[in-house]
């Protein structure tokens, strides 16, 4: 039997694990593959469907739209990478209204505990995190933790 509860968590999960998938690629490698922020978009109806109370999916659209546009305009004036602007509009639309400011906030908080931990750890281990000797961090474990306990970890709604 469809049991949307179950369903809508088990979407969440698979949300988890897209963005664990896409902070791991993007420490590791400074690149988030088209295919999370992709996966996470096409699993967005999904979600509307399977949520328990009637999810504001237009307006989420809406959202996820404006943020992938001031993505674009921070990538091209070169202060994120084009991955991570992706990355963080697909995760916009499961933040939806409802959740948006603590997704922003939490990722804005995780961004800079990382961007400290990065200079910590230039500074005084030697060990560098993603590229940082070239100024650039890998912003998508960032948007990942936000995107984790703001959108995942939250009630089941939305």
């Amino acid at each position: 039997m469809f049991d949307p509860t179950s369903v809508h968590i088990l979407l969440k999960a698979i949300l988890a694990g897209l963005l664990v998938w896409a902070a791991w690629q993007d420490l590791t490698r400074l690149r988030i593959p088209n295919a999370a922020s992709l996966a996470i978009a096409a699993l967005f109806p999904a979600f509307v469907i399977s949520a328990p109370a009637a999810f504001p999916w237009l307006l989420a659209l809406v959202i996820g739209a404006g943020v992938l546009a001031l993505g674009v305009v921070a990538f091209n004036c070169g202060w994120i990478g084009g991955g991570d602007a992706k990355l963080l509009a697909a995760t916009a639309l499961w933040a939806g209204p409802e959740r948006l400011l603590d997704f922003l906030f939490i990722t804005a908080i995780a961004g800079g505990a990382l961007g400290l931990l990065a200079l910590v750890s230039a500074r005084l281990v030697g060990v560098s995190i993603g590229a940082l000797g070239d100024g650039k961090l890998p912003y998508g474990v960032a948007i990942a933790v936000g995107g984790i306990v703001a959108v995942a970890v939250f009630p089941a709604f939305p």
